[in-house]
């Protein structure tokens, strides 16, 4: 087995289908102020970070709902 690097950022795309979302989705959290956006170039991405945080965030919260 080897061990790929997680990449840094991800492209919309690619943070959509991380968390098994739609591209307008991602926006909406984004606006939301739920997940970071940088700009790379032209390019927008979503850090990596930000998305392990989301995660992390909605977590907490399904477990403090379900004590």
């Amino acid at each position: 087995m080897t061990d790929t690097p997680c990449p840094l950022a991800h492209s919309i795309d690619g943070a959509a289908a991380l968390l098994d979302c739609s591209r307008g989705h991602i926006y909406n959290l984004i606006t939301a102020g739920e997940l970071e956006r940088i700009k790379l170039g032209k390019s927008a991405r979503v850090t990596h970070r930000s998305i392990l945080a989301l995660i992390d965030r909605k977590a907490g919260e399904a477990q403090k709902a379900a004590a």
